[in-house]
């Protein structure tokens, strides 16, 4: 089984790979429809609010209670998804950014407040999403600035 440690360090890792695919982007970049209906600050966005479940969902697990019930199936992910976009709507792509990184640091404490115990499935599926979720819009960004 993989530490916490590792999965931290993970985290950080491909947390950090994701920030990177957007550093040197101008808000007016930001701005654009470029990923079907969405701009890179609404993918910004929409990753923030899963920081912020997901950072609540280990919170819970570390004081024994259940994680936040997502559900599942497409439609379910799609209105979540479109709450955090909505959120974040009024804000400027410095803001959104400015709060990912708040959420992300948010997520991570509560991680490393876990304790070893309350360390189990259900938190390394939060966290397993989570990295998963970074990967994915990684890739995506990457291959949109490929063709910037």
């Amino acid at each position: 089984m993989t530490s916490e440690a590792e999965i931290s360090n993970q985290l950080h890792d491909v947390f950090a790979a994701f920030n990177e695919t957007f550093a040197g982007i101008t808000e007016t970049q930001m701005l654009r429809q470029d990923f079907d209906k969405w701009s890179l600050k609404d993918i910004i966005a929409h990753v923030t609010g899963w920081n912020e479940v997901m950072g609540e969902s280990l919170e819970r697990v570390a004081r024994g209670d259940s994680p936040v019930r997502i559900g599942s199936g497409v439609e379910i992910f799609d209105a979540w998804n479109e709450k955090f976009v909505a959120k974040k709507r009024p804000c400027s792509p410095s803001e959104v950014v400015n709060d990912l990184l708040v959420s992300f640091q948010n997520f991570h404490e509560a991680l490393e407040a876990s304790p070893e115990k309350k360390f189990d499935q259900r938190a390394i599926e939060r966290i397993n999403f989570e990295i998963s979720h970074y990967e994915e819009h990684t890739k995506q960004i990457g291959e949109w600035r490929k063709g910037q």
